[in-house]
């Protein structure tokens, strides 16, 4: 073996190590290339950065690498150099140049180029499309997902609905103000295709949008269809999937012989997904349902939305609901917002976009949402500032003497003030708890650090937990992060926890229990504690948890390290909240913030509109 265990200080790849120690890359990153050029007989610094960079590219969510004519994306100054300082880096600067600029080459062993279609799969472990480089298994989903995606939309369904027939419908639900224009082009369009996006912002209808479309299918149908024809809601959490739900029956109420057995499910419950670790490009099973509704569709990562669609039946509809403004999946890819600016001006009417927002509460929050969207830094900088009077966005203002710890502390006893007692008695309303704890969340970009959610919430925790006495219970707002299928619990739900304060750290007992959101006949479930799968504490969530939920009031925080995710991290916390939300955080860090955009690589934008 010609590497070591680990590389060490050496003349090998000095700025490359340098590049590690700074930061710049992580261990993992330098792994990489180890592993992939320890058989390779030129073993030179330029291969093993630009497969450091492939690693480093889709670890920050990227499917791809897009290499030609002195053109690389992502740049690697933006992802090596964010939040570094360069002062020491001069070979590790002059690196990354030479990186873009010339060429590098890889071995066949290592690369497969599958820019002509091939019969079999490739066995390297990158491969090389169209001038982009892809780990294996991201080429796999996503040329599995856009052969699907191509094939659906030459599909003609195997219900056909006659066009004057649902415009009249429309048309009458028009003149009764039960939609407005552009909800009634969205179901106009999505009943002549077999695949459709309804896309808008927060309160502009998407779901109730979908529950008229499944009230006119179902109106449409005979008596005979309605027994045979099966339609299946999703989303990628539990909580975007009990949503979905509510709002669609709210849709679907007083419609005749409907049976109002429809279940909006996880994607991982509806595809069968039971180890996610363990799905590839092809599901567990093939859908029956002739219609399948998605919401919250920016959340699915590159695998699952390959997952989906390859499991859609010949004839079937397939409709996405979503906002595609919001931070992509966690994992690799963001397809939904790529499809739809692929989709947009195509003809075929695939996409339709609604604008208006039609909650009154919502209005001003959304009108600062669309300023962030725009990139508008100046202007969100003066109105965080110098908000009016009852403003639903603010600024929190510290004194910039204070310590970090003080100005945490600080926030923290403001959002003590907003959420239940710690305390519980077991006389209370377990629904008014569970709703006092729904409206109100503090949402950070981080995960680790004093501002991150960890800490956050270790010391909203840790001083709560110190104002009950032993053997008296105690509330605290917890988040599912495993799937239980016989618990019906799923990964991002939601509750709140209420247990005995013990004397030692010992297991749960007889009497703690935990609250979740139920249904309208059921508007509370409550699970014994013992039963829970694996949680954490609640009292701040990362932004890309927190998709899918909505509470009146969010606190934001925007430390350093923030800037990196974009102006889409600000936008999707922004719509998190429905009656106010508080920023705290540097105006240098938000100005950068909102300049910056997350926007992610993948075979399915045009090579010219990437440069």
């Amino acid at each position: 073996m010609l590497f070591p265990d680990k590389l060490k200080k050496s003349a090998l790849w000095p700025n490359l190590q340098k590049a590690e120690e700074a930061g710049c890359l992580l261990f993992a990153d330098l792994s990489f290339a180890k592993l992939l050029m320890e058989d390779m007989p030129d073993k030179n610094e330029l291969t093993a950065a630009f497969l450091c960079h492939l690693s480093l590219s889709v670890r920050n969510g990227h499917l791809c690498v897009y290499k030609k004519e002195g053109v690389l994306l992502p740049s690697p100054e933006s992802l090596w150099l964010a939040d570094i300082p360069t002062g020491d880096l001069e070979g590790v600067l002059e690196l990354l140049k030479r990186l873009t600029r010339e060429d590098v080459k890889l071995p066949e062993s290592v690369v497969t180029d599958v820019t002509e279609s091939t019969k079999n799969q490739p066995v390297t472990p990158i491969c090389l499309s169209n001038d982009r480089y892809y780990f294996q298994k991201y080429w796999i989903f996503e040329a599995g997902f856009s052969k699907t995606l191509q094939s659906i939309l030459t599909q003609q369904p195997t219900l056909i609905l006659n066009p004057a027939d649902v415009k009249a419908r429309l048309d009458k639900m028009l003149d009764a103000s039960m939609l407005n224009e552009q909800q009634a082009g969205a179901i106009f369009n999505a009943s002549q295709t077999c695949f459709s996006i309804i896309c808008g912002g927060p309160g502009t209808g998407k779901t109730y949008t979908a529950g008229h479309l499944i009230r006119i299918f179902f109106q449409s149908l005979t008596a005979e269809q309605k027994e045979l024809y099966e339609i299946a809601l999703a989303a990628p959490t539990g909580k975007a999937a009990n949503n979905l739900q509510k709002s669609l029956f709210n849709a679907l109420s007083g419609v005749a012989d409907f049976n109002g057995k429809i279940t909006a499910k996880t994607l991982h419950s509806l595809l069968d997904l039971r180890n996610l670790r363990n799905f590839g490009s092809k599901p567990n099973k093939s859908l029956s349902a002739d219609l399948v509704i998605v919401d919250e569709s920016s959340m699915m990562d590159a695998k699952m939305i390959a997952t989906l669609f390859d499991s859609i039946k010949t004839g079937a509809r397939i409709i996405l609901l979503g906002d595609p403004y919001q931070l992509p999946a966690v994992e690799a890819g963001s397809l939904f917002s790529d499809v739809i600016k692929m989709l947009k001006n195509r003809s075929g009417n695939y996409v339709s976009e609604l604008q208006v927002c039609l909650r009154a509460e919502l209005k001003e929050i959304i009108s600062f949402s669309q300023k962030v969207k725009e990139g508008k830094a100046s202007e969100i900088l003066s109105l965080l500032e110098a908000p009016s009077e009852n403003a639903a966005v603010s600024k929190i203002h510290i004194l910039q003497e204070y310590s970090s710890k003080e100005i945490l502390d600080f926030i923290l006893d403001q959002a003590e003030q907003l959420i239940p007692k710690a305390k519980y008695e077991l006389s209370e309303d377990p629904l008014t708890l569970l709703q006092s704890y729904n409206n109100f969340r503090m949402l950070s970009p981080l995960k680790n650090g004093l501002f991150g959610v960890q800490e956050i919430n270790r010391l909203m925790h840790q001083r709560r937990l110190g104002k009950v006495f032993f053997e008296e219970y105690a509330t605290a707002p917890i988040m599912i992060t495993a799937n239980d299928y016989k618990m019906d619990l799923f990964n991002g739900e939601v509750g709140v926890l209420v247990s005995r304060k013990e004397r030692k750290n010992v297991s749960f007992g007889d009497g703690d229990f935990a609250l979740f959101s139920g249904s309208a006949s059921q508007p509370y479930r409550k699970i014994p504690a013992i039963l829970l799968p694996k949680f954490e504490l609640a009292y701040c969530l990362s932004v890309h948890k927190s998709q899918g939920s909505e509470f009146n009031h969010v606190i934001l925080f925007l430390p350093q390290g923030s800037e990196r995710f974009g102006r889409e991290v600000l936008y999707t916390a922004i719509t998190r909240a429905k009656r106010k939300l508080q920023i705290w955080g540097p105006n240098a860090i938000i100005e950068q913030t909102i300049y910056n955009r997350s926007e992610r690589l993948s075979g399915l934008i045009p090579s010219e509109k990437i440069k």
